[in-house]
C-alpha cells in the first residue's frame, strides 16, 4: 500500500508566474496546507500531564487536525510551501532554463511526507537517436521526522521515465528541522543546481561511452550479484537475493530487446529497478533507498572494471589532487 494522500498529474506551468498560482486545481495543491505545533500529553498512571513544549511537541495540520509527527522540543517546522518558495527562488537565480517546465507534486501519509518533481524540457541530451533525457530538480521534505528538506538534480530518461542516478546522487542540498539552524538554504541550492546542470551535460559523453561498451549477459549478472542483489544476512556475509537478481535481469533482457547489449543497458536495468520498484512496501521510501544503492554500484570496483569513462575521470581527478598537494 503506497498511501499517497494527494497528488497531481504532471502539469505545464509558467515559471515566471509561479507565485500567483492558485492553491486549488494546480500542481501546488497537494502541498498547500500549513501545520502548527501543539503540546504533547502523557499518562502518568492517574491522569494526562502536558509536557513543556521545549521537551516535546506534536505537529498538526491546521486544515483537518491530523497529527503528522511527534518530535523533541528542538524540532523546527518548515512548511511545505515555504520549502517550495525557497526552491523556486534558487532555480530562478540558477542557470536553469525555466521557459518550458512541468511539475508533479505528491504528499504521502496524510501529508507527513512531500515529494516535488520539476522537469525542465529545454535541457535535453540524446546519447543515441530517439533516446532523450531531460533534467529534473526534485524536492523532498517531511513533517513526520523521516527526512530533512532535501533538493537534488537528476536526469530523467523519457523513453521509460527512469530517474538516471549518478555516483554523485548524494550530492544534494539539505536543511534539517532543528531550532537554531539559521543558515539560508537558497545559496546552497543554487550551487547544487548549477553543479547538477554541468553534470547533466557531461553525462551525455558518459552515456555514449557506455553505449560503445559491449557487455556479455553473464558479466552484467555478475555485476548485479556483487552489488544491487547483495543482501547479507547474519549467517551469510555474501548472499544474493534471487528475487532482486531476477528483476534486474528481466530489466536487462528488456534492454537487450531494444538493442542495448552494452553497459548503458545494464545501467538502465538498474535505474528501472530503482525508479519502478515492484515492492510490498511504500514505493516512495523504497525508491529513495534503491537510487542510493545504484549510485553506490557505480562507485564499486565491479562496475568500474567496465566503465572506462568514469575510471578515467577518477584517475584524472587523482592526478590533480597529487599536483595540488
Amino acid at each position: 500500500m503506497n498511501m499517497i494522500t494527494k497528488e497531481n498529474s504532471v502539469q505545464h506551468f509558467n515559471f515566471d508566474d509561479w507565485k500567483n498560482l492558485p492553491s486549488r486545481d494546480t500542481w501546488i495543491e497537494p502541498a498547500a496546507f500549513t501545520v502548527m505545533q501543539r503540546p504533547v500529553h502523557v499518562h502518568n498512571g492517574n491522569e494526562f500531564v502536558e509536557l513543556p513544549i521545549d521537551r516535546a511537541k506534536a505537529i498538526v495540520r491546521r486544515d483537518n487536525g491530523a497529527v503528522l509527527g511527534i518530535h523533541k522540543g528542538r524540532y523546527s517546522i518548515i512548511n511545505y510551501e515555504d520549502a517550495i518558495d525557497n526552491l523556486m527562488i534558487a532555480i530562478d537565480q540558477s542557470r536553469i532554463d525555466t521557459s518550458d517546465c512541468e511539475a508533479k507534486c505528491q504528499v504521502f501519509e496524510e501529508g507527513g511526507k512531500l515529494r516535488l518533481n520539476l522537469r525542465f524540457n529545454n535541457h535535453i541530451i540524446q546519447p543515441q537517436i530517439g533516446d532523450r533525457t531531460v533534467i529534473t530538480v526534485n524536492l523532498e521534505s517531511s513533517h513526520d521526522g523521516t527526512r530533512a528538506t532535501e533538493t537534488n538534480v537528476m536526469d530523467l530518461r523519457l523513453v521509460c521515465l527512469n530517474g538516471q542516478t549518478t555516483p554523485d546522487f548524494k550530492l544534494k542540498s539539505r536543511q534539517i528541522h532543528t531550532e537554531g539552524n539559521k543558515q539560508s538554504p537558497i545559496e546552497q541550492m543554487i550551487q547544487r543546481i548549477n553543479s547538477g546542470l554541468d553534470l547533466f551535460y557531461s553525462n551525455e559523453d558518459k552515456y555514449k561511452s557506455w553505449i560503445s561498451t559491449p557487455m556479455n549477459r553473464n558479466h552484467v549478472q555478475s555485476i548485479f550479484e556483487e552489488t544491487l542483489a547483495q543482501r547479507p544476512t547474519r549467517i551469510k556475509k555474501r548472499n544474493v537475493s534471487e528475487p532482486i537478481l531476477n528483476q534486474l535481469m528481466r530489466n536487462y533482457d528488456n534492454e537487450l530487446y531494444q538493442g542495448n547489449n552494452n553497459l548503458f543497458g545494464a545501467y538502465n536495468a538498474a535505474t528501472a529497478w530503482a525508479t519502478h520498484p515492484d515492492t510490498k512496501g511504500q514505493v516512495y521510501n523504497v525508491d529513495r533507498v534503491r537510487h542510493n544503492e545504484v549510485a553506490k554500484m557505480q562507485r564499486s570496483s565491479f562496475w568500474l572494471a567496465y566503465d572506462r569513462f568514469t575510471r578515467r575521470e577518477y584517475e584524472e581527478s587523482s592526478k590533480k589532487m597529487i599536483l595540488v598537494s
